[in-house]
């Protein structure tokens, strides 16, 4: 092979290469939104309804499919305590429309608390924790697809 000839086929594949990442980041792109500093994260289309924590940052939100629906997370951070942010919640998802189905087992806990909300074939999962490395509270919000034949199995 000629030198000219190896020189071109070499730039060609690095340029198919970079073509290669982008497009891949292009097409995941729809379905997740992570926050950088330049920019605001917004929730994805389709996520359900749920209070918003005052005072919190959503700092990434995904929409992920699965079978023939999706599942969603999102996640927030605050500065408040793990026992103050889950009686919020406690206190503000009626009114919202959701009914508590499981409650946190300590509502003193300052590390985690689980609050699960149970429709008839979805699962809303609200996990408080605290970040102790980065001094804050995350708050994820987790919804998916309740599958009977799962249940089962188990």
């Amino acid at each position: 092979m000629k030198p000219a000839h190896y020189k071109f086929s070499v730039i060609s594949i690095l340029v198919l290469f970079i073509f290669g990442i982008y497009f891949f980041q292009k097409l995941k792109a729809p379905f997740s939104y992570t926050k950088t500093n330049a920019e605001e994260v917004t929730l994805v289309d389709g996520f359900p309804s749920v209070p918003v924590y005052p005072n919190s940052n959503l700092i990434e939100s995904t929409k992920t499919p699965k079978e023939l629906d999706y599942s969603y997370s999102s996640t927030w951070n605050t500065n408040d305590s793990v026992p103050l942010v889950s009686a919020w919640f406690i206190q503000n998802l009626a009114a919202h429309g959701k009914q508590i189905t499981q409650y946190p087992a300590d509502l003193k806990d300052p590390d985690v608390q689980l609050i699960v909300i149970d429709t008839t074939d979805r699962i809303m999962n609200i996990s408080i924790i605290a970040d102790h490395e980065k001094g804050n509270t995350k708050i994820v919000v987790e919804e998916y697809k309740f599958d009977v034949e799962d249940e089962e199995e188990s």
